[in-house]
């Protein structure tokens, strides 16, 4: 058996990542690992949002808070579109018909508008101050859910 016939687990998933033209990547994994992934786009170590994909590898002791906080938000903003598709079919609607409420500005507010849903942001839940001033701007940002009716009511919409 020669060297070119064994293929690491990282070499394995670049190579799958490649052929599913996945870019984008959010490497989790020591440092050494980096090298199986030359020629791929790799996030900044503190991003939290825009992987195409989130791969994980053996960081042993260096799983802190952090590091899994990091990990968390970077999967919590790559909803499925299937998810969407499916909720959008089960109320018989259309994406650009459908208007999705969240209290989650990259969660749920990113997430419905990339698979072309209308959002509206609730100030209660998960909202921080900060959110209403990012790139992701929801169609609507209500007090609550209650103010639905009144917002809906109003021409445009």
């Amino acid at each position: 058996m020669s060297e070119s016939q064994i293929l690491a687990p990282p070499a394995a998933a670049c190579a799958w990542l490649q052929v599913e033209g996945i870019t984008d990547i959010a490497l989790l994994a020591p440092e050494a690992t980096a090298a199986d992934f030359a020629g791929m786009t790799l996030l900044p170590a503190d991003a939290e949002q825009g992987a195409g994909a989130v791969v994980l590898g053996d960081l042993a002791q260096r799983w802190d808070f952090q590091t899994l906080n990091r990990a968390f938000w970077l999967l919590v903003a790559k909803p499925a579109p299937a998810f969407s598709d499916a909720a959008i079919a089960a109320v018989g609607s259309a994406p650009d018909q459908t208007l999705m409420i969240g209290d989650d500005i990259r969660g749920d507010v990113a997430g419905a508008q990339r698979t072309g849903l209308k959002t509206a942001l609730v100030r209660t839940g998960k909202l921080r101050p900060t959110d209403l001033h990012c790139d992701i701007r929801p169609d609507a940002v209500l007090s609550s859910v209650g103010d639905l009716p009144t917002w809906w009511q109003k021409p445009g919409h």
